[in-house]
């Protein structure tokens, strides 16, 4: 992770906190703030697993009544928080490692194991755009907190 990104949502100045869904992890599951959760037939926290694709998604907020930090994982079977993003809200999410985010503004995804990638666009058959970089970074060999803005295209159930 990132050094000095000790927030999940990441607003200005008097932007009030979003919405957000609570739930348990899910056993066997292992989810960083930051990470795109949706929740399972039993309404359990899952990492998004879907690569490419949107749906009902949502951003794992840090255990902050555990005292936690951007790096601790949530607890397995404990109930968790998760912000219900909408277009133009800035989160800092984990994005995969090797990934080379050259500019902002370039379009992410789902990675398919709650952290995020590089869509592909421009394609017969192309990524869903969740977010949109707001820095430029290259992850290099460990997945990173990067700083996002929720597209507004992100098809994003859970937040109609």
């Amino acid at each position: 992770m990132a050094v000095g990104k000790n927030v999940i949502f990441s607003a200005a100045v008097g932007k009030v906190c979003p919405s957000q869904e609570e739930a348990k992890i899910k056993s066997g599951e292992t989810i960083k703030p930051g990470y795109l959760v949706t929740k399972d037939s039993n309404g359990e926290f899952i990492a998004h697993d879907t690569a490419g694709v949107g749906g009902d998604w949502f951003v794992a907020d840090l255990d902050s009544i555990g005292q936690g930090d951007a790096t601790t994982a949530l607890t397995v079977g404990d109930t968790a928080q998760a912000f219900i993003p909408v277009p133009g809200d800035f989160y800092n999410v984990v994005v995969a490692a090797s990934q080379n985010i050259t500019q902002k503004g370039l379009a992410l995804t789902s990675n398919g194991d709650g952290t995020l990638k590089l869509a592909t666009t421009g394609t017969a058959t192309p990524d869903v755009t969740l977010f949109l970089a707001d820095e430029a970074v290259n992850t290099g060999g460990t997945a990173q907190l990067v700083r996002v803005r929720v597209a507004s295209s992100s098809a994003n159930k859970a937040s109609a």
